[in-house]
């Protein structure tokens, strides 16, 4: 399951101010997809810099679904369409980049022609 991290907070505050005795455990239902359905979608938000990006199929089991039965406490939590969530995602970091506070030499990588390439894969290049 795929939560958007604005829609995960907003179902934390809800289940705090929830009026409730005891501890109940609050299950989010998200978004199903496989990691193919996000690489397509970052290939169209991201463009040509994104083409690089693949992966192989090989899917993590997951049940069907999860026990919702506390969500009536909190209401249905809200849940950001998939390639929304991945727009407003990719436009956070390039904010963050744009503003020098994300710099991929901190996390191994470098950028070359606006890809982002692991130091080890550039440097066997």
């Amino acid at each position: 399951m795929l939560h958007h991290a604005a829609d995960v907070g907003r179902a934390l505050v809800a289940a705090v101010q929830a009026p409730v005795e005891g501890s109940p455990v609050f299950n989010l239902n998200g978004v199903r997809a496989p990691i193919s359905d996000i690489i397509t979608i970052l290939h169209r938000v991201v463009g040509p810099p994104a083409q690089g990006i693949s992966a192989k199929p090989n899917p993590i089991p997951f049940p069907d679904d999860v026990d919702t039965t506390h969500l009536d406490i909190i209401g249905p939590p809200p849940v950001t369409p998939l390639e929304q969530g991945v727009a407003s995602t990719v436009e956070f970091f390039r904010d963050l980049q744009s503003r020098g506070i994300l710099d991929p030499a901190e996390h191994g990588l470098i950028i070359d022609e606006g890809v982002a390439l692991d130091m080890e894969t550039a440097q066997t290049a």
